[in-house]
């Protein structure tokens, strides 16, 4: 997100994923500061799980309203997920991108 779009200091995204394979699966949230990092790579991952992702985009100020979970899959190649760009939602390298 361009700095005009950030509307206040501190911004950063929460990223928070988990296997979708328990309602038990621990859930991970890892903070991004750097509003330019265009890709967040969750690597040794196993092939072809389901996950729930969500990107909360936050500022000083406060946080923006509750994201969309998504569903996304690690990958075949790297057995990778691969979680970036705030509700976009497409295929790179064999793994599926939020």
């Amino acid at each position: 997100m361009l700095p005009a779009e950030h509307h206040g200091e501190g911004f950063h995204y929460i990223v928070t994923y988990r296997r979708r394979e328990s309602p038990t699966s621990p859930t991970h949230s890892n903070v991004v500061r750097d509003w330019r990092q265009s890709a967040y790579v969750v690597d040794n991952q196993r092939m072809y799980d389901e996950y729930d992702i969500s990107v909360l985009a936050c500022n000083d100020v406060g946080d923006a309203p509750s994201p969309t979970i998504m569903i996304g899959y690690s990958g075949e190649d790297g057995q990778c997920l691969v979680l970036f760009e705030v509700h976009h939602f497409s295929f790179l390298s064999n793994c599926y991108c939020l």
